[in-house]
């Protein structure tokens, strides 16, 4: 049986356009959105779950990592 939420720990050799280092700035922009707004713990964790399964399953481009990002965390705070 397939697990469907675990994510491909090496996710970063199936995309060809961003780096680890660019995941590591939005992470920090995702804290800080995560702070400013106060939001609940679990919306953090949740974000960066939804951002980084997204990102081990679809290729993108790099001017579409903060867009990534700002879908996460929506949808984090929805949930």
């Amino acid at each position: 049986m397939q697990d469907n939420n675990k994510v491909d720990s090496d996710y970063f050799k199936n995309q060809p356009d961003i780096t680890e280092h660019m995941r590591s700035v939005l992470l920090g922009w995702l804290i800080d959105v995560h702070l400013k707004y106060k939001l609940q713990p679990q919306t953090l964790f949740i974000s960066i779950h939804i951002m980084d399964t997204y990102l081990s399953r679809v290729a993108i481009l790099r001017n579409q990592v903060l867009l990534v990002g700002i879908v996460a965390i929506w949808f984090a705070s929805k949930y």
